[in-house]
């Protein structure tokens, strides 16, 4: 079903300035046809009503967090950002951290609180320094958990909204169990 001023429906492959299929706009502006909108508009729908068929091709939903220690600004404004910001595939775990500690604990003591929480996802350690090459602890979490590790190597910090990260001169690391 064709709508468009002075178009009739047997004109269907010709361009349009504007045009609408269903009550869609087709998008393309002048250069745009229905031979070329058609798949846009099938892959736009097939978005917003997956059928069963094409769930099992994407990831399961993933993400979530953990947040250990105390509730001070720091850590306020990382929770921020760990929800403005999730990294698909990863559930995230937030504290303060050491090349060796997440908020006093060792990596045996964290995996045992987050094993089950984490889903069997990979971890995102929005914690200073957990990755720092001087220390083991991502390495030793990632082993424990058998999960990919992502970590920073120094100091990180969120904006105030949480829209930001700043790694401050460090990078992500990433650890795969051993």
């Amino acid at each position: 079903m064709l709508q468009d001023a002075g178009v009739s429906a047997d004109q269907s492959s010709a361009s349009y300035k504007s045009g609408y299929i269903l009550g869609i706009p087709i998008p393309g502006g002048a250069a745009a046809t229905i031979d070329r909108s058609l798949p846009l508009l099938v892959r736009w729908l097939a978005r917003l009503h997956p059928s069963p068929a094409n769930a099992a091709n994407r990831a399961p939903r993933m993400g979530g967090f953990a947040k250990f220690g105390s509730t001070d600004a720091a850590t306020t404004r990382m929770l921020r950002f760990s929800k403005r910001n999730p990294e698909a595939g990863y559930y995230d775990v937030i504290g303060h951290g050491s090349p060796d500690g997440l908020s006093g604990m060792s990596a045996e003591e964290l995996a045992a609180k987050i094993a089950s929480s984490s889903g069997g996802q990979n971890i995102r350690l929005l914690s200073c320094q957990t990755g720092c090459p001087s220390g083991t602890f991502a390495q030793d979490l990632s082993n424990r958990l058998r999960v990919r590790v992502m970590a920073p190597t120094t100091d990180i910090g969120a904006s105030g909204s949480g829209k930001t990260l700043d790694m401050y001169g460090g990078q992500w690391r990433w650890f795969d169990p051993n």
